[in-house]
């Protein structure tokens, strides 16, 4: 099935260059000419990606791309803009835009961050489907020691998380039923505490920051060894649980880019040759 994508752009032009950009690829291609209207196409059908502008004459690509991530997690967002800044890429990256790019760009530029972008959502898709079936499997165990009473919500959260390291959506559904409060109730305990989460992580949590001061200074390079490190890709978790690998907006160290942090540890100034020697240990 073709991959629906959604161009939201007050300039003609660049959808019409996106179409031809893409005309030999298996994409389906519509075009919005203004955020409202990219909104309302947005929320009328499901698109795999958004490219959407900065600067438009309504309201900006930014909100566009804020409203469309509280409504539709799944979609991937791209922001472009002829108006580039670090202060709004950082904030395109912190609302959860996949990646940002400065017009005028190249076909060959536009094409590699959809074919990330549609691959990162692929692959996240899987993935859910995967941890989802493990939880079925073994599910009933987790239960046993509880009595089905409200006042043991946290517990049997830690309970399951503490088996398989996260908290499926299929899970906090069947605790909800197990408990006999609303779902919504245990969403909202499960999101008020930092440590329950809802993807598995490995026991050493890599965190690689994808703002705009680490990026030039590297940070690409630095994310390409420890994936050639460790085997994994962003957002994958190592066979034995021991390494998992995820990108950040920033991570709040701008003064020593380009950084990682693992766990709680910040590591500064890297260079593929200290994430070497940083693995090898």
């Amino acid at each position: 099935m073709a991959s629906k994508i959604l161009v939201i752009d007050d300039e003609k032009i660049v959808g019409d260059s996106l179409r031809k950009t893409f005309e030999d690829e298996d994409y389906e291609i519509e075009t919005a000419y203004n955020g409202e209207e990219g909104l309302r196409r947005a929320r009328g059908e499901a698109f795999d990606l958004m490219i959407v502008d900065l600067k438009m004459p309504d309201i900006s690509g930014l909100d566009v791309i804020r409203t469309i991530r509280e409504e539709q997690p799944d979609t991937m967002m791209v922001m472009i803009t002829g108006y580039s800044s670090v202060d709004s890429a950082v904030r395109a990256l912190k609302i959860g835009a996949f990646d940002y790019i400065p017009k005028p760009f190249t076909p060959d530029e536009i094409s590699s961050v959809v074919e990330r972008a549609l691959g990162t959502k692929e692959r996240l898709a899987r993935e859910k489907r995967e941890r989802e079936a493990f939880y079925r499997l073994y599910k009933r165990a987790f239960y046993k020691p509880f009595k089905g009473e409200e006042s043991e919500l946290i517990p049997i959260l830690q309970q399951v998380q503490g088996e398989i390291g996260f908290l499926p959506e299929e899970a906090m559904l069947d605790i909800a039923e197990f408990v006999g409060v609303p779902k919504s109730r245990v969403y909202a305990v499960a999101t008020f505490y930092a440590q329950f989460r809802f993807t598995p992580i490995g026991r050493k949590h890599i965190m690689m920051c994808r703002g705009t001061s680490c990026h030039v200074r590297g940070a690409p390079r630095i994310r390409e060894e420890v994936e050639k490190q460790l085997g994994i890709r962003e957002g994958e978790t190592t066979p034995d649980l021991e390494y998992s690998l995820e990108t950040v907006a920033c991570i709040g160290c701008c003064g020593l880019s380009p950084c990682i942090m693992v766990n709680n540890k910040v590591y500064a100034k890297m260079t593929p040759r200290k994430v070497a020697e940083l693995f090898a240990r």
